[in-house]
């Protein structure tokens, strides 16, 4: 959950949601694909993840 009550999920990319809202907004960029066991980490003010570039 980040500080103004909106909810990051993963899969292949990241993605935040209102948590009022079906509504999901992709927030990594599409030729980027998280790796298969995704590490994340979070700070108060940003988070980090590892990514692979994708060729589509």
């Amino acid at each position: 959950m980040t500080k103004d009550n909106r909810i990051i999920s993963y899969g292949e990319r990241l993605w935040i949601s209102d948590t009022d809202t079906i509504r999901v907004e992709q927030i990594t960029p599409s030729n980027l694909d998280l790796f298969v066991k995704p590490q994340l980490a979070f700070t108060r003010e940003r988070a980090y993840f590892y990514a692979d570039i994708v060729d589509r």
